[in-house]
């Protein structure tokens, strides 16, 4: 299952669901969803029309809320993994606090959560962010709903 996130200039998240397909390397494509962070395996718009899968990364890195990625690769290989590239989306940010909106196991009402250890993408997706008390940026929630 194929889950696309509109915003980030169409960052697709792609979920397990169910019995998650053999890679070379027989891992599970990542997911972790912290409230700091936010890992996933996805397609990247080249900028040429088409994407790029690659490992991604959300999180608040020295004042700075930053991208990083690098290309997934489909091969096994016994090279060292190569060097992230690291967009800088954001300077002068104190906090930043991530929520999962989705029910937390079968039978459980769906509730913002923490963290996100369900198998499938969590319904909704909240970015919030926070300033210096002298910083006079005040930004509303972002939330993103991962289309299945």
């Amino acid at each position: 299952m194929s889950a696309r996130v509109p915003s980030a200039g169409g960052i697709s998240l792609q979920s397990t669901g169910g019995t998650p397909p053999a890679t070379p390397s027989t891992e599970t494509p990542k997911f972790e969803a912290r409230t700091d962070s936010l890992t996933f395996v996805g397609d990247l718009p080249t900028g040429l029309g088409t994407t790029r899968r690659a490992e991604i990364r959300l999180e608040l890195h020295e004042g700075h809320l930053v991208l990083r990625w690098t290309p997934r690769r489909h091969e096994v290989s016994t090279a060292p993994p190569p060097t992230p590239i690291e967009t800088e989306l954001l300077r002068r940010v104190e906090r930043l606090d991530l929520a999962y909106w989705g029910s937390p196991s079968p039978g459980q009402p769906a509730a913002w959560q923490s963290r996100w250890d369900g198998r499938d993408v969590p319904e909704l997706i909240r970015v919030r962010l926070g300033f210096a008390k002298d910083d006079r940026r005040r930004w509303p929630d972002l939330i993103a709903a991962p289309q299945h």
